[in-house]
């Protein structure tokens, strides 16, 4: 319809310079990412706060809690929020 949001394959890297800092799958994004933006990858479980180090200069005491991921239609093609998901 036009109005639809493209989705594509991201490799994600962190910030660290770090040869293992990258996430080992693609993810689908809506094209429009571009560098500087925020992406919120829930449920990592045990492997977000528990594994936080000081490493490279990286402080582990900043939070940013996401009550609203998008503004009404702005969602991506394919994207599933948790009350999707749920009925």
């Amino acid at each position: 319809n036009g109005d639809e949001k493209a989705i594509v394959p991201f490799k994600v890297c962190g910030a660290t310079c770090d040869s293992v800092d990258i996430l080992s799958r693609p993810f689908w994004l809506p094209e429009t990412v571009d560098t500087g933006d925020w992406i919120e990858i829930g449920h990592i479980g045990a492997y977000s706060l528990s594994l936080r180090t000081r490493f490279n200069g990286f402080f582990p005491d900043t939070f940013v809690e996401v009550t609203t991921p998008f503004d009404e239609g702005d969602a991506p093609q394919g994207f599933a929020s948790l009350e999707t998901m749920a009925d």
